[in-house]
């Protein structure tokens, strides 16, 4: 599985201080025009987009498939900004974890 830091952060925006909704750019991002979804991936990506949404911990694990698919957006998005680097880093340094069952 992969950990993503998901708590919001704060980036500079016209010369004011501003909360970056992490865990929704990261919900938002699979959606991205860039992407060409068709239908049956928006249904995927959305079930996807409400895993990341629910998130209670500062942390969201997600399996390598899932991953897989969010990873692929951030990488073929093209209109980042300087405040999208967190953003960014956070997705493609992901950690892996190994998640024991009880």
């Amino acid at each position: 599985m992969k950990k993503i830091l998901v708590t919001d952060y704060v980036v500079s925006f016209n010369g004011q201080d501003q909360r970056y909704p992490m865990g929704e750019a990261l919900a938002e991002v699979i959606f991205h025009p860039a992407l060409k979804i068709v239908a049956l991936d928006l249904l995927k990506r959305d079930d996807l987009a409400r895993k990341i949404l629910a998130c209670e911990t500062p942390d969201l694990l997600l399996e390598e498939s899932e991953y897989a698919l969010v990873k692929d957006a951030v990488e073929k998005v093209d209109t980042y900004t300087r405040n999208d680097v967190e953003f960014v880093r956070r997705v493609m340094n992901a950690e892996t974890v190994e998640v024991v069952e009880k």
